[in-house]
């Protein structure tokens, strides 16, 4: 079973499971600067997924830009690395769960789409 704050954080701030191959990838590395090709190449993703979820990362501040076209771990506060440290464990022992928490949780482009049926009902 995972916790709370570990489904809130899958869910709602990395919100696929690409993202947390990501964040693996970077922790079991953590000194180690990876290129968006060596990343595509490692996790076998998409070049078009890896490069969408680099400046993401960065933004939640996990990843830095160390050097142009280099990424590389840098958690901004190490309560944000505790809680992706047990975000992998939990991925690695229920993957299922993890999975499953961010499947169940709503996204934006989900409600967008109800509410556009919603209204279309609505005018009629």
């Amino acid at each position: 079973m995972i916790t709370d704050d570990v489904r809130e954080f899958a869910r709602t701030i990395l919100g696929s499971v690409w993202a947390i191959k990501l964040v693996m990838r970077f922790r079991e590395t953590p000194e180690q600067a990876w290129s968006p090709q060596a990343l595509t190449h490692d996790l076998r993703a998409s070049a078009t997924i890896v490069s969408q979820l680099l400046p993401r990362l960065q933004s939640l501040g996990l990843v830095i830009e160390a050097e142009p076209g280099l990424w590389k771990w840098s958690p901004v506060d190490p309560e944000v690395d505790k809680l992706a440290a047990r975000l992998c464990d939990a991925f690695k022992t229920t993957p299922v769960a993890v999975i499953s928490s961010i499947a169940d949780g709503p996204s934006d482009n989900v409600q967008a789409l109800a509410d556009v049926f919603r209204l279309r009902k609505d005018r009629t």
